[in-house]
């Protein structure tokens, strides 16, 4: 029970490749938001469920780093749903070996990061509509942390301050 409740703290879904990093195991997500059944993973590989359309490069480097059997930690991909959605994801793996140092396969964990890229993204937009309109105020606006350092100020500022404009 401990092991099982340390392992649902931090992944919501585990998995096990074979030697062709084709799925052997993939665990169903008690929350069923998955884009897939697991039944439908196994026999594949994670890049014949996603597609690599647009993303060759990162795949390519992807396999090679599986091909060379080393481990990897927090690789992100995204999938889009059949409602259009996109999900995003983050994925640990671990190679496993015989006795004899026969490569396995692999064994790890993928948890939904959907929520937390999008919440990211939602911030990165705001700050960046914030410093839009502060750009097209016709009065000089600075930020500065709490040790002093500037952070960031606007067009007006620079202009009312041409001797320093180019090192703010």
């Amino acid at each position: 029970d401990r092991i099982r409740d340390f392992a649902d703290s931090v992944a919501d879904r585990f998995w096990e490749t074979d030697e062709n990093h084709l799925y052997t195991y993939v665990s169903e997500n008690p929350q069923g938001y998955w884009l897939l059944k697991a039944s439908d993973m196994i026999g594949k590989t994670r890049w014949d469920i996603i597609g690599t359309e647009g993303e060759e490069t990162f795949w390519r480097d992807y396999i090679a780093v599986l091909d060379r059997h080393q481990s990897f930690r927090d690789l992100q991909h995204s999938r889009i749903g059949e409602n259009g959605e996109i999900r995003y994801f983050r994925a640990s793996g671990k190679p496993r070996f015989d006795n004899a140092e026969k490569f396995l396969g692999y064994r790890g964990t993928t948890v939904d990061i959907t929520d937390e890229i999008n919440t990211k993204k939602q911030a990165e937009e705001t700050q960046e509509r914030l410093f839009n309109a502060l750009e097209i105020m016709e009065e000089g606006v600075v930020f500065w942390d709490a040790d002093d350092n500037l952070i960031a100020c606007n067009r007006y500022y620079r202009n009312i301050h041409p001797e320093i404009a180019t090192m703010l």
